[in-house]
């Protein structure tokens, strides 16, 4: 128990550290050139195009150079490539790789997944984000985690895909599911016991559907084949019932 606890705290200590480094690292000029790596993005977004420009593929490689060093910090722009990846709800997701083989022993992977954040929550809650993120890491529960730096993380690239909807409701993979998350929640982690993140996203969402509710089309919620009716009053209701 004690040096499951000292874990914890070092954990968090080591988040926060790392956060506060990497805010000085940018203050004094060191990879200052992925600072607005978001703002490109966000533009990026915006615009609909499916293609990455070389200003998205210039940070993130600076990005990844300074974190992972080794044979990233030699890698030419001509030599790496970067893809956007599915799966993430809120967050971008790139795949970054570079195609040199200076190190082939090298413990530093030649394939990273950036993640950046678009998600307010995860913002307000970064260092909360990061000890968890660290904690699953440390037990074999989740992905490594390379590098944390204000508005997302360079994490471990595992080949995969995520689950469709009909694929979550089977019980193969539901039963997978349900252990791995009594594991998560078995953990010892210095976080709040009654977090607010759900009730908080649920009525930022209420929130966003009045006020574009003419850009919603109409759909049907059906539930063993019966047509369920919803209006805002219903899911406050909802909402309330579950708090």
């Amino acid at each position: 128990l004690v040096l499951r606890s000292a874990l914890v705290v070092t954990c968090y200590f080591i988040a926060f550290m790392l956060l506060k480094l990497d805010n000085l690292k940018m203050e004094k000029g060191t990879c200052r050139s992925f600072r607005d790596l978001k703002s490109v993005l966000s533009k990026v977004i915006l615009s609909g195009t499916p293609d990455l420009p070389l200003a998205v593929k210039e940070r993130a490689l600076s990005l990844c150079a300074c974190f992972l060093g080794g044979a990233w910090k030699e890698v030419p722009v001509q030599k790496f490539s970067i893809q956007r990846m599915s799966g993430g709800l809120s967050n971008v997701l790139l795949l970054c790789q570079h195609e040199l083989d200076v190190y082939p022993d090298s413990a530093v992977p030649c394939k990273i997944l950036l993640r950046i954040y678009f998600n307010p929550e995860t913002e307000t809650n970064v260092v909360e984000e990061s000890v968890t993120f660290m904690l699953l890491s440390e037990r074999q529960l989740g992905p490594k985690l390379y590098g944390i730096f204000p508005g997302g993380r360079l994490e471990e690239y595992i080949p995969s895909r995520p689950l469709s909807a009909v694929e979550v409701r089977q019980s193969h993979f539901s039963r997978q599911i349900a252990a791995k998350m009594a594991q998560f929640h078995a953990l010892s982690v210095p976080l709040s016991k009654e977090p607010t993140y759900l009730f908080d996203a649920l009525k930022r969402w209420m929130r966003q559907l009045k006020n574009n509710a003419d850009r919603f089309p109409e759909f049907l919620v059906r539930f063993d084949n019966q047509v369920i009716s919803l209006n805002e009053e219903r899911l406050v209701q909802e909402i309330n019932l579950i708090r």
